[in-house]
């Protein structure tokens, strides 16, 4: 397969408005608390069947976390930071979602809307090399990275190793 790479015309302001989109939409990925994975938590699906297939007797479809969706959905699982978008059902309508806990975004709440690059950012973005896409993204990982313990800085060496075999600068 032939690719073509065409040279763009890179404004100041794309650099600008990425860094200002990773420091807005990733910092709760550099939090400064680390979370704890020892302990796997599980949420218990409203509506979900027990082993034999059943619902209890005293089972319900509503959902004791306040949630105000009345219920916890599959895409609810990894929330905050790696569950799918909120429902729109839940978030803009403030209405029970129709599919229930079978619904593949999630229903708890979000502190804040996502943001996201324009057509022209993400084309900028899909034209970087790896090694590009690093010298721009280890200065900013480096600066959450002193906020973190020290073992966040193994991360940071790996990306600085993979800058250096693509060629990179340093």
């Amino acid at each position: 397969m032939v690719t073509l790479e065409m040279p763009m015309k890179v404004q100041p302001s794309d650099m600008v408005s990425i860094l200002q989109f990773m420091e807005n939409s990733y910092s709760h990925a550099f939090a400064t608390v680390m979370p704890d994975f020892d302990e796997p938590k599980w949420v218990k699906l409203a509506g979900a069947k027990n082993d034999h297939g059943r619902r209890g007797k005293n089972e319900s479809d509503s959902n004791s976390d306040g949630s105000g969706a009345g219920e916890v959905s599959v895409g609810s699982l990894g929330h905050p930071n790696m569950c799918r978008r909120p429902c729109v059902y839940v978030s803009t309508h403030r209405a029970n979602c129709p599919k229930g806990s079978n619904c593949t975004y999630c229903h708890l709440r979000h502190p804040q809307r996502r943001t996201t690059f324009d057509k022209r950012q993400r084309e900028f973005l899909r034209n970087l090399s790896d090694a590009e896409m690093l010298s721009v993204l280890l200065p900013f990982l480096k600066s959450k990275a002193m906020k973190m313990p020290q073992s966040a800085w193994k991360v940071v060496r790996l990306l600085e190793e993979k800058l250096q075999l693509a060629g990179g600068p340093q």
